[in-house]
């Protein structure tokens, strides 16, 4: 009888606790489908002074594979027979990301070092390294005991244009993955229209550090703002207003 009791208290102080924080999931309070703040406001609500983006599914890119993350113990996580503990196991957390598909090809990394050319053009001394630091090696090809010409024709050639690039170190494979990053969501906010689409039709625009990364459009940095069509994005965005003030405040 006193198990019974005891019961009978803990359901009811979470039947009290699951009342008293909203958590039923009625229209009249909690739940996500219908979100009201606790201030009474509704998400991007057109009078009000707070407007959180829309979150969106994700869609796929062209040679892409959606990733998505979470976390994963790395380190030793078995018996360590021989007692080293050089192998500390923790716990990992890693953000959701787009992998290719197949490898990078000589093709998609010449577009690469043609971008870096004509924004970082290397006749400019000041932006010589930036271009060659990021050439691949032809030279692994080299083999002082046979012949082998592929050091001149492999990375260059058409007909090795869908072949997969070599000589690429990490440094630099690294710094490709940051630019393509930028290169896609630069493309996908050119489609959806908050990107001027003459980016690169204009001579002005994309000259050395004005040129567009997502670090600086999602700071809201000043050079960026010749490249964006504010209207365009307020409305993907959500910002139902034309306060200058509050548009400023939920800039970032």
């Amino acid at each position: 009888m006193k198990k019974l009791k005891l019961f009978s208290l803990i359901a009811l102080s979470s039947t009290l606790a699951l009342t008293s924080c909203g958590g039923s999931g009625t229209s009249k309070g909690g739940g996500t489908k219908k979100f009201v703040s606790k201030t009474g406001w509704k998400p991007n609500e057109k009078q009000g002074w707070f407007f959180a983006g829309k979150q969106q599914q994700q869609k796929g890119w062209p040679g892409m594979v959606y990733v998505e993350g979470g976390t994963f113990t790395m380190g030793l996580v078995k018996d360590d027979v021989m007692h080293d503990w050089n192998n500390t196991p923790r716990r990992m957390q890693v953000s959701s990301f787009f992998i290719g598909e197949t490898e990078i090809t000589n093709y998609e990394y010449r577009e690469y070092l043609t971008w870096l050319k004509y924004v970082f053009p290397p006749s400019d001394p000041s932006f010589k390294e930036i271009y060659n630091g990021a050439l691949p090696d032809t030279l692994l090809w080299d083999n002082k005991l046979s012949r082998n010409d592929f050091n001149e024709t492999y990375f260059r050639s058409p007909e090795y244009d869908y072949y997969p690039v070599v000589g690429v170190s990490w440094t630099q494979a690294n710094r490709y993955c940051e630019w393509l990053t930028d290169r896609a969501n630069e493309k996908a906010l050119m489609n959806a229209g908050i990107i001027a689409k003459d980016l690169y039709i204009n001579e002005s625009n994309n000259q050395g550090g004005t040129a567009f990364n997502m670090d600086k459009f999602k700071s809201n940095d000043p050079e960026m703002q010749g490249y964006i069509n504010q209207q365009r994005r307020q409305q993907k965005s959500g910002m139902k207003t034309t306060n200058q003030r509050l548009l400023a405040a939920n800039a970032s």
